[in-house]
This record gives C-alpha cells, sequence and structure tokens, in this order.
C-alpha cells in the first residue's frame, strides 16, 4: 500500500473547475507522470532515459528527481504493508 504525503487541494480544485467532478485519489500522480514523459519525449534529442536521469521535473505535487536507475529519489510516500493484522511500514533490511 503506498501512502501519499501530497498536498493535493490546489490540483483538486484545479481540476473541478475545468471538469466539474472530483479527481480520482491518484489523477495527480497522473497528471506528474504524463507530464514527465511528454517532457522528456519533446525535450530529449535522442534518449529519453538520460533526459529523464539528468533533469528535475517540477510537477503539481514538487520537483521529481530520477537517479540512474530510474527510480524516483525524493517522491513524498512511504510504502506500507499489513503485517499480523496491523499496518507497518516498509523497510530495505
Amino acid at each position: 500500500m503506498l501512502i501519499g504525503k501530497f498536498n493535493q487541494k490546489p490540483f483538486q480544485k484545479k481540476f473541478e473547475e475545468f471538469y466539474k467532478i472530483k479527481p480520482a485519489k491518484s489523477a495527480d500522480r497522473i497528471y506528474d507522470a504524463l507530464y514527465v514523459l511528454v517532457d522528456a519525449i519533446s525535450n530529449s534529442k535522442d534518449d529519453v532515459n538520460k533526459y529523464i536521469e539528468k533533469n528535475k521535473f517540477t510537477t503539481v505535487n514538487g520537483t521529481i528527481v530520477f537517479n540512474e536507475n530510474h527510480e524516483v529519489e525524493n517522491l513524498p510516500v512511504s510504502l506500507q504493508f499489513i503485517k499480523d493484522g496491523k499496518i507497518v511500514d516498509y523497510t530495505n533490511e
């Protein structure tokens, strides 16, 4: 289970004003992902992956930075799971 630590209110307000419906809970993150992809395709000269690795992307949820493994370095989420009926934070240990 991914738990977001996002400030979704500004995105939700603009979304509701434009579409006249409430956005899905993950709409802001989907928007961010598409924004990064479109930016990379539009601006990379030859290698989209290298462009993504070397740039920072200012999105509705803040600045996103990728590493050489194409993982987001600073995404404000935590990974949790249920163990013995309790929610537990995932640790890479």
